[in-house]
């Protein structure tokens, strides 16, 4: 008891020391504002006689609270943490300009309300308040103090496709999430917090490859993709809390190669390839030897490994765009013939001289004359001999399928093919189709 008594006393004097005094002493009493002890350890607080007169002035806190940026919101202070009217505490006094004067130890209440497309992002304080994004804050207010309001605008989304003609993007499909706001061609304003969805669809004869962000670098987390060589959609699933860019990266499914009815068409890529398979009546093939008078072929069935020379056939009855996919598989490398050559950009062809050059004319390899270029992704022979052949005839696999090239002439390959496009085995009575002509038997 003793000790609390003590203690008492002394926060007595630690109140007293908060306040101002004025006193006319008509005596010579000990001043009352100081506590005695007492021989028994104990402490006495000896107040003032009838004729000692005691005035007593308390100095209230000053509070005053502020915004970074008036245009992007308000700060105010409210009678209760859900409410939206004035203070109307008897201890709080509007001083105006943000400036009140508060009753030490009084509970007050202060409310940021954010301008559309504005949020609190912190608050700078005396108060040590560890809430930041709370719009409103409880504060007991023992000591002058100041408290900021610090507000920013919504972060910035940026959607965007690597092609707008092989693929689109979307938040959320059509239909924009609350907190939402589009402010440009693919530029969104987003509530900090908003969960979005972004989707990903590809056009027609392309496919979606990756999402990457403003620095090109790849996202991983949050990405649904049906599996599959050429997924046509994807979709991204974040929060967004701070600027963010959205790439949706598209590719197309392969190359189309233009190649006449019956004919060949050379092709040499960057990238690893597979016959579509829906092409019924092309196949691929490469070089796989040179003679002094033949080119013998071999089929390549299943992948191709880029930069591989090739030929691309059309057994169709008519010309066509023959699709080849690219592929993220990996072929068996391709036995070439070494004079089998191919470039990715257009190149310079010397005439013929001591190596003897022959392109293809779409039936036949020719011999080269004289100077020229030869087209980006082309193919061609170059071939060291005694005796420069005029043209070299097309077989397969060393069987000579009908062929009867000579000087240029028309490649023969004696497959029949109804008006459907269907090969045939054997003809009957009606109209077919041999090497691009128009066949009746009666």
């Amino acid at each position: 008891m003793r000790y609390i008594f003590k203690y008492t006393m002394l926060l007595m004097l630690l109140f007293v020391s908060t306040t101002a005094f004025s006193a006319t002493p008509d005596s010579e009493e000990p001043d009352p504002t100081i506590p005695v002890k007492q021989a028994d350890g104990s402490w006495t607080f000896k107040m003032p006689s009838a004729k000692r007169l005691l005035a007593v002035e308390y100095y209230p806190s000053v509070l005053t609270i502020a915004t970074n940026n008036s245009e992007w919101g308000q700060v105010k202070l409210v009678n209760a943490a859900d409410s939206n009217d004035p203070v109307s505490n008897a201890n709080v006094t509007d001083n105006g300009d943000g400036t009140y004067t508060v009753a030490t130890g009084t509970e007050v209440y202060v409310k940021a309300v954010a301008s559309k497309g504005y949020y609190i992002k912190n608050w700078s304080n005396e108060a040590n308040i560890t809430n930041n994004l709370e719009t409103t804050q409880t504060i007991t207010i023992n000591d002058d103090m100041t408290i900021t309001a610090n507000f920013a605008a919504y972060p910035i989304l940026t959607i965007a496709s690597n092609d707008e003609t092989m693929g689109t993007v979307a938040i959320n499909g059509k239909k924009l999430p609350a907190g939402v706001t589009l402010i440009g061609t693919g530029t969104y304003s987003v509530r900090p917090g908003t969960e979005l969805t972004v989707s990903a669809s590809a056009t027609q004869d392309n496919h979606f490859v990756n999402w990457t962000n403003a620095n090109s670098e790849a996202y991983t987390t949050g990405i649904v993709t049906p599996e599959g060589n050429f997924p046509a959609t994807s979709q991204i699933t974040f929060t967004l809390n701070d600027e963010m860019t959205v790439q949706a990266n598209f590719d197309a499914n392969g190359i189309f190669v233009e190649v006449p009815a019956g004919e060949f068409v050379s092709y040499y890529g960057s990238r690893t390839l597979i016959l579509n398979e829906e092409e019924t009546d092309a196949k691929v093939y490469t070089v796989s030897s040179v003679t002094d008078s033949e080119v013998v072929l071999s089929e390549i069935d299943g992948v191709i490994p880029a930069q591989t020379p090739m030929l691309v056939y059309n057994g169709g009855i008519a010309k066509k765009d023959v699709l080849l996919n690219y592929s993220q598989l990996t072929g068996s490398s391709v036995l070439t013939a070494p004079e089998f050559k191919g470039t990715l950009v257009a190149k310079s062809m010397p005439a013929s001289s001591a190596v003897d050059y022959y392109v293809l004319n779409g039936t036949a390899f020719v011999y080269v004359k004289k100077a020229g270029t030869i087209a980006a992704n082309k193919c061609w022979l170059e071939v060291v001999e005694n005796e420069p052949q005029n043209a070299r005839q097309i077989v397969f696999g060393g069987d000579v399928t009908g062929i009867s090239i000579t000087n240029h002439e028309p490649l023969t390959i004696n497959y029949l093919y109804d008006l459907n496009g269907r090969k045939v085995s054997k003809a009957t009575k009606g109209v077919y189709i041999q090497n691009g002509k128009k066949i009746i038997i009666k």
